[in-house]
């Protein structure tokens, strides 16, 4: 999911020459989650945020992995968050760097 158009066509192009097939794309919010009510086994969140949308959780299936980057005060934490028992257990992996999340989490 991307919320800027140019970037969702450049990857679209990007994987198609890879020949990656198993792959949807949608333009929007991706604080929101997948518009569909969905489960997912992983979710990969490349826009760091203060604190994980609550969405992505509701969507995440049981023990199912996400990875994103957090911002904790002014550094970034790369973190693996993997859900079990309806909570999160979360380990530090990395350092990281990435442009903020855009959206409305």
């Amino acid at each position: 999911m991307e919320c800027i158009e140019a970037l969702q066509n450049r990857a679209r192009r990007v994987l198609n020459s890879l020949r990656y097939g198993n792959v949807r794309y949608r333009l929007g919010d991706g604080s929101r989650g997948w518009p569909e009510d969905v489960r997912f086994d992983r979710i990969l969140v490349t826009a760091s945020t203060a604190e994980i949308p609550p969405r992505l959780l509701e969507q995440l299936k049981e023990p199912g992995r996400l990875v994103i980057p957090l911002t904790l005060g002014n550094r970034q934490e790369l973190v693996l968050a993997i859900k079990v028992n309806g909570k999160l257990r979360r380990r530090k992996l990395a350092t990281c760097d990435f442009v903020p999340l855009v959206g409305s989490a």
